[in-house]
């Protein structure tokens, strides 16, 4: 049955045009509806039923895919220079503008700066702290704290993209790993209490299942 629901999403993207968004949709979905398929037969489920089940929670997906044959896209003459006997010629040329593509490029490049003063900023932080608590034994608690939001931080900028769940997953369980990591060592250096405060562990292991119960929750009802 694996091999059935493997061919019927491979049946889905027949036609989607050969992209990058279209191959990681591809495998997100063929990952989560295989995923889907063994815990409904470790639930009790019979091949067949959870086959139906399977392929019931795949849905309509066919906005999400870019199809092979896109309409054309608004042009933008441009002028360039050429050489044309021996002399130089303007001519004019037509590039075809993907509104979309460009946009997301313009945000993507807005994340990335927004990572990059991120880093800068806790980075002058964490000297300034230093130098003026002398604690230099527990500042660098800056640095787990740093890529716990960019990781919030990249979660939040591709939240609404369904092909991204997983990365979007990923970076939310690995936030809240960071950010109780860098608890852990904070009260620990505090108090003192090295013997107990390991426990802020389990409590980060039940969070990350709890997360990951919603990510789960969240993609059977989508």
């Amino acid at each position: 049955m694996r091999q059935k629901l493997t061919e019927y999403v491979d049946a889905i993207f027949r036609s989607a045009a050969l992209t990058v968004r279209n191959a990681e949709l591809k495998e997100e979905i063929m990952q989560n509806t295989l995923e889907k398929y063994d815990d409904l037969l470790a639930d009790g489920k019979s091949p067949e039923e959870a086959y139906r089940a399977a392929v019931d929670g795949i849905g309509d997906i066919s906005q999400l895919i870019e199809p092979a044959h896109i309409p054309p896209q608004p042009k933008q003459e441009q002028a360039v220079s050429v050489q044309k006997g021996g002399k130089q010629v303007k001519v004019e040329v037509h590039v075809e503008q993907d509104a979309d593509a460009d946009d997301f490029a313009q945000r993507k490049r807005l994340l990335n700066s927004a990572i990059g003063a991120i880093w800068l900023v806790c980075i002058a932080l964490y000297f300034v702290w230093s130098f003026a608590s002398g604690a230099w034994h527990i500042t660098w608690i800056v640095f787990l704290l740093t890529p716990g939001l960019t990781q919030l931080l990249t979660a939040a900028f591709y939240w609404n993209m369904p092909e991204k769940r997983r990365m979007v997953r990923s970076n939310c369980i690995g936030a809240m790993w960071m950010f109780m990591t860098a608890a852990y060592f904070v009260v620990s250096f505090q108090t003192g209490a090295w013997y107990i405060t390991w426990v802020m562990f389990l409590i980060a292991a039940a969070l990350a299942g709890l997360l990951n119960a919603c990510f789960d929750l969240g993609r059977e009802s989508s």
